[in-house]
């Protein structure tokens, strides 16, 4: 495997976080990463443990090959996506902007489903929290 530059890539990340308008906040919603984890691993300077690259990468919607080697515009595939995507090259210009009205909608419900998801976990740790201090106290 060829030497990766970290710093490259937490780069790239910081770079596509601009492009997308998107935040350390909501990329530890979508990720289900803790902010503080997010924030660590997109300094400067820092060097995030592969994994957690992955998971921002993908939350992004890239994958690490794609970012690895920009020079190939190769989507890897399944069979279900690439007949999917072969269908959706069949359709018309303007059923194929429907189409991508429904995905940005889809992916503004799962935005929101995700932000009560981590609310919910964080006011669980909170409590969690508060009762072993509690606890303790006793």
């Amino acid at each position: 495997m060829a030497n990766v530059d970290m710093a490259d890539l937490t780069r790239v990340i910081r770079d596509e976080m601009d492009k997308q308008n998107s935040n350390f906040h909501k990329l530890a919603i979508a990720t289900g990463l803790t902010y503080s984890t997010v924030v660590d691993a997109l300094k400067e300077g820092r060097v995030p443990k592969l994994d957690t690259v992955q998971i921002l990468l993908r939350a992004l919607g890239y994958e690490l090959s794609e970012i690895l080697d920009p020079g190939v515009n190769t989507l890897h595939l399944s069979e279900t996506e690439d007949s999917q995507f072969r269908k959706y090259r069949k359709l018309k210009p303007e059923y194929q902007q429907i189409v991508w009205k429904i995905i940005d909608s889809l992916l503004a419900l799962q935005e929101g489903e995700d932000l009560e998801r981590y609310k919910a976990v964080t006011e669980a740790k909170k409590k969690t929290r508060r009762s072993s201090k509690e606890n303790s106290k006793k």
